[in-house]
C-alpha cells in the first residue's frame, strides 16, 4: 500500500499542473466525440515458484466510447482530458479449461499532448479508473467477479496521433495499469498457503475523435 502512495504523488502532481495551465491558456476550448478499438491483454503476477503458470497472453478485441475536452497551452502543448468506456478482456487456456475475462471501465484520462510538428502529437499522462463490472466465463459458465476485485485503478496512458484539417483526430494509445486488477491468496489441496496471485490489464487503443 505505501509503494501504491507513492506512486500516486508524481501522477497527481502531473495531473494538478495541466489542471492550473487551463486557467492560463487563452485560446478557447475543443471538444468531440469518438469511438477506440481496444487490443487488450491481462498480465498475471505469481509469488511462489511452485504455482503452476497459466497463460493469459491471449488477446480480446473490445470497444471504447469516448468525449473529448482539450484546450491550448502554449502553440506546441495542449492539455487533454478523454473520459471513456470501456471493453476490455483476456482469455486464459490452461488446459484442459479455458477461461475468459471480461471488463468494463469508466476512464478519466489527463494527458499532455506535444506537437514536434503542425497536426502530429505524442502524449503522456494518468488515468484514474472505475471497474464497473468484471466478469470470468468458464465452459460458457459466467461468474460476475466484480466483487472480489479492485474497483480504483490507476493508468498510464500514452499516445500518438495525428489531426486532420483539425476536426478529426486518429491516435494510437497504450494503457496500463499500475496497479492490481485481482489479488488473491493461492492454498494447496491441504489448505496451505504457497503464494500470492495478481492479475493487471494493459491494452493498445485506435481511436478516431471528431472535434469542433
Amino acid at each position: 500500500m505505501y509503494r501504491l502512495q507513492r506512486m500516486y504523488i508524481p501522477l497527481c502532481l502531473l495531473f494538478l499542473c495541466s489542471t492550473m495551465t487551463i486557467s492560463n491558456a487563452q485560446q478557447s476550448w475543443k471538444f468531440g466525440v469518438g469511438l477506440g478499438l481496444n487490443q487488450s491483454r491481462f498480465t498475471e503476477s505469481l509469488s511462489s515458484q511452485e504455482l503452476l503458470q497459466p497463460n493469459l497472453n491471449v488477446a480480446k478485441i473490445g470497444f471504447s466510447t469516448m468525449i473529448r475536452a482539450e484546450k491550448s497551452v502554449t502553440s506546441q502543448l495542449k492539455v487533454a482530458f478523454t473520459p471513456s468506456i470501456n471493453f476490455i478482456g483476456a482469455s486464459s487456456d490452461f488446459s484442459p479449461i479455458t477461461t475468459d475475462y471480461s471488463a468494463v471501465t469508466f476512464t478519466l484520462p489527463a494527458q499532455l499532448h506535444y506537437f514536434p510538428i503542425n497536426n502530429l502529437f505524442v502524449g503522456t499522462g494518468p488515468a484514474y479508473s472505475y471497474l464497473t463490472n468484471l466478469s470470468l466465463s468458464v465452459e460458457d459458465m459466467s461468474n460476475d467477479a466484480t466483487e472480489f476485485a479492485e474497483r480504483h485503478l490507476l493508468e498510464l496512458r500514452h499516445s500518438i496521433g495525428y489531426i486532420v484539417k483539425d476536426w478529426v483526430e486518429v491516435s494510437l494509445s497504450y494503457n496500463h495499469s499500475m496497479n492490481a486488477l485481482l489479488n488473491a491468496a493461492v492454498t494447496d489441496v491441504n489448505g496451505n498457503p504457497v503464494g500470492d496471485y495478481s492479475i493487471k490489464y494493459n491494452y493498445f487503443q485506435l481511436g478516431i475523435v471528431v472535434r469542433r
